[in-house]
């Protein structure tokens, strides 16, 4: 941490799945430690409610203040008509632990898997079981007519007719989720901040319109290849980011 603070960075880009997770906000939290930048990237940890507090320090200093993390769901955020119901039964089943971890997808996964099997199943006579074709899954997932509302977007599959687009340099593959707007799979930024009592909240912040230039810049050769359109694309209950106050001080800004 030494070592990356002087080199002086303003942004930090994580890709932490892990404890260390942890041992990050712990050191941010720490004023020896501490680098005076943005944290933006993937830090599962930074998904646990009681991720603020595990990241507490000197000096009145909180390590997950300002870190932005990409998650699957955020409080007060719907990315579809199935996504507040499912958060709200999860919340009553976890009320220690409101809000779930990527891993939870698995709900959608198996709930779209039985609609997929139900299409495509054949009865054999002779064997008196129901046997499928991994082909015909490929297919019926493929099927655009096939795309499902999940809890965190619609899931729809690129295939084998984008594979030109991927020589061109636009990540596309055959078989992988679609990405983008009006309800694809996106996936959300998420912030922690301070709500004012020096208690941590989790704010979902992107996408949000006021990062439009900033979303086509990063998405630039997928807009025009795929037809995606962000322009004043946001979720409802998305907020504004915010720069914690000890990284505006270390930057002269207040």
């Amino acid at each position: 941490m030494n070592e990356l603070k002087n080199m002086g960075p303003n942004i930090i880009f994580t890709f932490l799945s892990g404890p260390v997770g942890i041992s990050y906000g712990k050191a941010m939290a720490t004023s020896a430690l501490q680098v005076p930048a943005i944290t933006v990237g993937i830090n599962v940890e930074a998904q646990d409610p009681a991720y603020w507090s595990k990241c507490t320090g000197d000096a009145g200093n909180n390590g997950a203040d300002g870190q932005l993390t990409l998650m699957t769901w955020a409080p007060n955020i719907e990315q579809t008509a199935k996504t507040g119901p499912f958060l709200d039964a999860w919340a009553a089943a976890h009320p220690t632990s409101p809000l779930p971890i990527y891993t939870a997808s698995t709900y959608d996964i198996i709930k779209g898997l039985v609609v997929a099997l139900k299409a495509t199943v054949t009865i054999n006579a002779t064997l008196d079981a129901p046997v499928f074709s991994y082909d015909d899954l490929i297919d019926w997932y493929e099927d655009p007519a096939n795309i499902q509302v999940t809890t965190s977007g619609k899931a729809g599959y690129y295939t084998a007719a984008y594979q030109p687009l991927v020589a061109a340099g636009v990540p596309c593959y055959a078989h992988d989720l679609m990405f983008g707007p009006q309800q694809m799979a996106t996936g959300l930024g998420v912030q922690w901040q301070d709500d004012g009592t020096g208690n941590g909240k989790v704010v979902g912040v992107w996408p949000h319109s006021a990062f439009l230039a900033v979303t086509n810049g990063i998405f630039g050769a997928l807009n025009g290849a795929l037809g995606l359109n962000w322009t004043g694309y946001q979720y409802a209950g998305t907020e504004m980011f915010e720069f914690p106050y000890w990284i505006l001080h270390a930057w002269g800004v207040a």
